[in-house]
């Protein structure tokens, strides 16, 4: 037995992902929109041959790459099989200045729950506005953004929809839920650097693996703003910062949001007016509003 040769009915995780494929009158119903937003031709032979032809130049471009690439090296495996083996990368030691600036960054991070994150976020992108409905239907249902979040946190965290649902919410009902997880598909994924939106990726499945990029450029991004708000707070406070220390900052932190348990859906009034929240000012619960 192989690995996905026994799948879970009901499972996010998982369940066979082919019953969730499309086909017959579904597929020709919505093949044509959905073929557009992730830019492919409805021509099977068409795209089939594109894709061969890109991958054939890639693969090209690589061997002619191959002697001058001093990381990699053809060997033979116990099988007298070739394998390809690639130099482990030298460890880059960090200095005790960056150590220290990452240590003050992440104190000063604000605590958050995931799903402010999901919305904070989606205020400072709107990324939300780049998906829609499979039937590439442009109307805009009212709150759509609070359920999206939801649906998004519900496979990025592979808790399913349940622990979400809230009757008492028009955005956050089982009815609610389940037709945004159905129907609607996202477009566009943004990927946030230095608190800007400078790249976009073509998707199309709304598959976990896809949910899951998002929710991440969706931490990295609201990171990337508090980690430059948390940089900006310590330079007036007088503090020399490297730039090469800097530079060597990453914003995939983590500790200070809460991924479960808690499942609010409701942004602060200054968040919601445009300002960022407070940053933290450790244990004496102080904050600083920036």
């Amino acid at each position: 037995m192989r690995s996905r040769d026994l799948h879970v009915v009901q499972s996010e995780r998982w369940c066979d992902p082919r019953a969730k494929l499309l086909s017959g009158a579904a597929w020709e119903q919505h093949k044509i929109p959905v073929c557009r937003s992730l830019n492919l031709s409805t021509d099977f032979d068409e795209q089939f041959r594109y894709l061969s032809a890109k991958l054939e130049n890639t693969y090209q471009d690589v061997l002619k790459r191959l002697p001058k690439n001093d990381a990699v090296e053809i060997v033979k495996n116990n099988k007298g099989k070739d394998r390809i083996k690639l130099s482990r990368l030298e460890k880059i030691d960090e200095p005790d200045s960056l150590k220290i600036l990452k240590d003050k960054v992440d104190k000063l991070m604000p605590r958050i729950d995931f799903p402010e994150l999901l919305l904070e976020t989606n205020r400072m992108s709107d990324f939300t506005d780049e998906c829609s409905h499979i039937s590439d239907n442009n109307s805009r249902v009212s709150g759509i953004e609070v359920s999206l979040c939801a649906v998004i946190m519900a496979d990025a965290c592979n808790i399913g929809l349940e622990p979400l649902i809230n009757e008492d919410s028009p955005q956050l009902t089982r009815n609610r839920l389940s037709w945004v997880q159905q129907n609607s598909l996202a477009r566009t994924v943004y990927h946030g650097r230095r608190g800007e939106i400078h790249e976009k990726y073509r998707e199309g499945q709304e598959d976990q693996l896809n949910v899951l990029g998002l929710a991440t450029n969706a931490i990295v991004l609201w990171n990337t703003v508090y980690m430059q708000a948390a940089l900006d707070h310590l330079r007036t406070q007088g503090e020399v910062i490297k730039e090469e220390d800097e530079a060597r900052l990453s914003p995939l932190g983590r500790k200070h949001i809460n991924f479960l348990g808690h499942f609010s859906f409701m942004l602060p009034q200054d968040v919601i007016e445009g300002q960022l929240r407070p940053l933290n000012m450790g244990l004496n619960h102080q904050t600083v509003v920036v």
